[in-house]
């Protein structure tokens, strides 16, 4: 009987050892979600841009200024800049049409070689969204620069002196 009860020790024992060999590794799967993201600031120190006519040259020719890496954007995909202006200029009880202002975009110094293509353009503003940027790919972190430029001319006269305004808002979408 004994006998018996040491080669059953021994077949379990052997089953056990190959049971924990058979169990050194394991596997699982791993999944990673990726949603779309993507947003845009407007540079802190920017967020009021001011241009002054000051001479007849300015209101001959018109003034720009350039604000550097005035938006910056992230996005996780392809995507698209937009602007619009709330309102046309307007103070001291006149109004200045808002499609005297474009704003021109170049590549700021945030971001390096971009994936696909960035096409920039030109747009005169106006109270709907024009597109402003567009890429075919997404960026980690990009800025561009934005030049406002006033066309100066006969809009601009004959208005009372002072300070005219609107607020541009700046969206960022997937085309």
């Amino acid at each position: 009987m004994n006998k018996i009860y040491t080669i059953l020790f021994a077949l379990l024992a052997s089953f056990c050892i190959t049971e924990a060999n058979a169990q050194n590794s394991a596997g699982t799967n791993l999944n990673i979600h990726l949603n779309d993201i993507q947003s845009i600031k407007i540079n802190e120190s920017q967020s009021n841009v001011g241009i002054s006519l000051n001479t007849s040259n300015d209101y001959i020719n018109g003034k720009s200024i350039l604000e550097a890496n005035h938006i910056e954007i992230m996005s996780s995909s392809n995507y698209e800049i937009r602007v619009s202006a709330a309102s046309n200029l307007s103070g001291e009880g006149a109004t200045i049409d808002i499609g005297t202002v474009t704003l021109t975009p170049t590549q700021g110094n945030i971001g390096g070689e971009s994936q696909g293509s960035i096409t920039m353009s030109p747009t005169a503003l106006s109270l709907t969204d024009n597109t402003l940027v567009q890429s075919t790919s997404g960026d980690i972190k990009r800025s561009f620069d934005i030049e406002y430029h006033v066309s100066g001319g006969s809009e601009y006269l004959n208005k009372p002196t002072g300070t005219y305004s609107t607020l541009i808002t700046y969206t960022i979408l997937m085309p």
